[in-house]
């Protein structure tokens, strides 16, 4: 790779950029951002990323951000890291001398079509998500505040999940959940979906809705209630809990304080109602997720072959 390949250094970027997390664990895992359109010509932002930028005469731009998503670029960069134990850093410099093909320009931007269309699927889908989820919340909205207030703990209890350590999971399609959300998979569910998880440890009072049967472990709640599930999350989701943290050191959330919050008493009348409307709005939301989880799928199996040549873009074109 030549230095022309990718300029700009330190925090200076502008639209059009890809920023590459250059410290670990980050780096491992992938995470990496586009700039988008920016009002002013440029921007500033933390060291611990390095901006590539494709230099328009022999690379694309966003041919060079999917470059940057691929195995054999990450491996790269993981090989190259320096520094002590959990802070270690790859240099720009580093990733400059990495060589690639580089196919003629007006094939790298139809690269970048195809795989630019998979992302756009994905991301008009997460907003439609957004909104569904939105209008779930404003239902609830509209119905819980003129209802009268009980203790949380009088819908819903908070259960412990059950440690499952990295080491310890076996492949499969259950999801592990934590306190930050889904964090990988396992072949056994400890909790048959869907259900609801509350961080504990950690990203205290965040919850989490899991379509599928699925794994909490230990630094996260699951909530079991007579509600119906879709009425738990959004009343779990209003009740405040992201306040609640217990612990200065390591931010905890206390059992017994979370579920004594004041809630609307969603029991009766109103729980049948609310939750026959939060049941086809949070399934419209799932078909969406199922549905994104695949086109991420098709992207990431599409773009190593797309970047090394071994499936030409008039292969693909017309399926996307």
């Amino acid at each position: 790779m030549s230095a022309k390949v990718f300029t700009g250094g330190g925090a200076r970027f502008r639209s059009g950029d890809t920023l590459v997390a250059r410290i670990t664990p980050c780096l491992e895992n992938g995470k990496i951002a586009a700039v988008p359109y920016l009002e002013t010509e440029v921007g500033f932002g933390s060291t611990e990323f390095v901006v590539l930028r494709g230099d328009g005469i022999a690379t694309d731009s966003r041919f060079v951000r999917y470059l940057a998503m691929t195995p054999e670029f990450r491996d790269h960069a993981v090989r190259n890291l320096i520094g002590s134990s959990g802070r270690q850093r790859v240099s720009a410099d580093v990733l400059s001398q990495y060589t690639f093909p580089v196919p003629p320009l007006e094939e790298q931007e139809r690269i970048a079509g195809v795989l630019g269309a998979f992302d756009d699927l994905i991301e008009t889908n997460r907003r439609l998500i957004e909104s569904l989820l939105d209008l779930a919340e404003s239902a609830y909205v509209r119905t819980a505040s003129s209802l009268p207030r009980v203790r949380l703990g009088d819908l819903v209890r908070l259960n412990y999940g059950k440690a499952l350590p990295a080491r310890d999971r076996v492949p499969g399609v259950v999801p592990v959940v934590s306190s930050a959300g889904i964090t990988g998979t396992h072949d056994m569910a400890l909790v048959n979906g869907p259900g609801v998880v509350v961080g504990r440890k950690g990203t205290v009072g965040t919850v989490t809705w899991v379509r599928d049967d699925f794994y909490p472990i230990d630094t996260a709640f699951y909530a079991v209630s007579e509600l119906p599930v879709e009425l738990t999350f959004q009343t779990l989701t209003a009740a405040g809990l992201d306040t609640l943290n217990s612990d200065s050191a390591v931010p905890g959330l206390n059992r017994d304080r979370a579920l004594a919050q004041l809630v609307p008493d969603v029991r009766g009348e109103p729980s049948v109602r609310l939750g026959e409307a939060l049941s086809s709005v949070m399934s419209a939301s799932d078909d969406l997720a199922v549905e994104t989880a695949d086109l991420t799928r098709q992207r990431d199996e599409l773009l190593p072959l797309l970047m090394s040549g071994k499936v030409r873009v008039r292969d693909v074109e017309a399926t996307v």
